[in-house]
């Protein structure tokens, strides 16, 4: 059985002392359960970054640590790297109404059903954007509040590839 759930935050800045809507969501979709692996726990989480906007989007990413653009609301979890031999600068590059796709994966020493806070937002950073309105070349969007205490635990992780 697959547990979802499904977020999108419209993400908005401040210019001008008026208060604008961007163009730019990140959805997270929770893909399973918890997997229990030596005494960690793991949870696989699809993340959609979507550019709503009538101009293409760029911003730079690494080639294989692509998971240092994102951060994590709560210091209880940790969002797992990838093992590489070659890492470089990459841009991404979303024509309007086009999608950045991620499975990211968190993990945790802590049984995920007694952490407090159980609840966690993931954010993404955009850097060296080409996105005019915003000055900074640095900015991130977050997902709405994702609770993360009533997904099950798998204790044994070959019942994970059924």
């Amino acid at each position: 059985m697959t547990i979802t759930l499904l977020v999108l935050f419209l993400c908005s800045y401040k210019t001008s002392g008026k208060f604008n809507f961007s163009n730019y969501g990140i959805s997270a979709l929770i893909q399973d359960k918890w997997i229990k692996i030596e005494g960690k726990y793991f949870l696989h989480i699809k993340t959609t970054f979507t550019n709503y906007s009538k101009d293409t989007l760029v911003f730079q990413a690494m080639s294989c640590s692509w998971q240092d653009n994102y951060i994590l609301s709560s210091t209880d979890y940790t969002i797992e790297k990838s093992f590489c031999y070659r890492n470089a600068p990459i841009n991404i590059i979303l024509p309007p109404d086009s999608n950045y796709t991620r499975i990211i994966t968190l993990s945790t020493f802590k049984r995920p059903l007694i952490l407090n806070p159980d609840f966690i937002t993931i954010g993404i950073k955009l850097t060296n954007h080409n996105i005019t309105s915003i000055p900074n070349k640095s900015v991130a969007y977050w997902t709405n509040t994702l609770g993360l205490s009533s997904i099950p635990v798998i204790k044994d992780p070959t019942m994970a590839l059924r």
